[in-house]
């Protein structure tokens, strides 16, 4: 009876020796070497799957872009005057005014409701900006009709999405300081809105263009933060340019969390990748 046996080295031996022992067999070296490239492969893909599973998850677990509301484009079929809609990156939004209807700023030539109440951008040049500047930025008002939410009015905007997101930035035009001794620029507030409820100021945007001679409309960035939530309010700070402070809200930087479901599958993805790539070396 042949006697066939795998030692811990990998080495396979198989028969008795003259007296009893076992004699390796130096056909079946192939096998340990099978073996023990099998082994290394699947260490690598190990450590390469997890490598992947963190690296991947950071890179891929959101999708940035702008939503850009001075351009036409940006705004869906069910924009009214009353409430503007639309989708961003796949995610459905809806912008309210706080006070009787908003104001989108782009001029005579665009359909209603769009054509209120400003004539499109207004500055004497376009800044560099990740926004198309072909509309003025949106405005609310109560009483009076103006083309951009005012201190002193209660007008201000409320950005809601179907689910969460993390905003980024905010976009401002309207901005202006009077001249460049100017100490009390207009500003743009960024609250937390979730539930309904003002909560934390997560960003501020400060004019820098002066009213005279209006260079480039009044248009201020925030700093960037990074913010989880589902409603933003936008409002107007307390300084003015002249006789009062206002703003129009031109956009917002933001990204799209992606399911956790997504994240896994990318990184499965990957894993087969490394795999493919070592059988393709062996």
């Amino acid at each position: 009876m042949n006697l066939n046996v795998v030692l811990t080295s990998g080495e396979v031996v198989t028969g008795l020796g003259s007296e009893g022992q076992l004699r390796p067999d130096k056909r079946c070296g192939w096998v340990t070497n099978l073996f023990r490239r099998v082994a290394t492969m699947m260490r690598t893909l190990k450590r390469t799957a997890l490598a992947a599973t963190f690296g991947l998850a950071g890179t891929f677990s959101a999708s940035a872009g702008i939503l850009d509301f001075t351009d036409l484009s940006t705004f869906g079929a069910g924009s009214t005057a009353t409430q503007a809609v639309g989708t961003f990156q796949g995610v459905g939004w809806t912008l309210t005014p706080t006070t009787r209807r908003l104001s989108y700023n782009f001029g005579d030539a665009a359909p209603a409701p769009f054509q209120l109440d400003d004539n499109g951008f207004d500055g004497n040049n376009k800044p560099v900006s990740p926004l198309l500047l072909d509309g003025d930025g949106i405005g609310s008002f109560d009483r009076v009709s103006d083309d951009e939410n005012q201190v002193g009015r209660g007008e201000a905007l409320i950005l809601t999405f179907a689910k969460s997101i993390y905003f980024q930035k905010g976009f401002g035009l309207d901005l202006y300081r009077l001249n460049a001794q100017d100490q009390t620029p207009e500003q743009m507030f960024v609250y937390d809105y979730t539930g309904g409820v003002q909560g934390a100021l997560l960003a501020t945007a400060t004019g820098t263009d002066f009213t005279v001679p209006n260079i480039i409309g009044g248009y201020a960035e925030t700093e960037s933060v990074r913010f989880r939530t589902a409603s933003l309010l936008f409002v107007p700070g307390s300084q003015f340019d002249d006789d009062t402070g206002d703003f129009a809200l031109a956009g917002i930087e933001a990204e799209i969390p992606l399911p956790a479901a997504g994240v896994m599958l990318i990184t499965a993805l990957g894993g087969l990748g490394v795999a493919r790539k070592l059988r393709r070396k062996a």
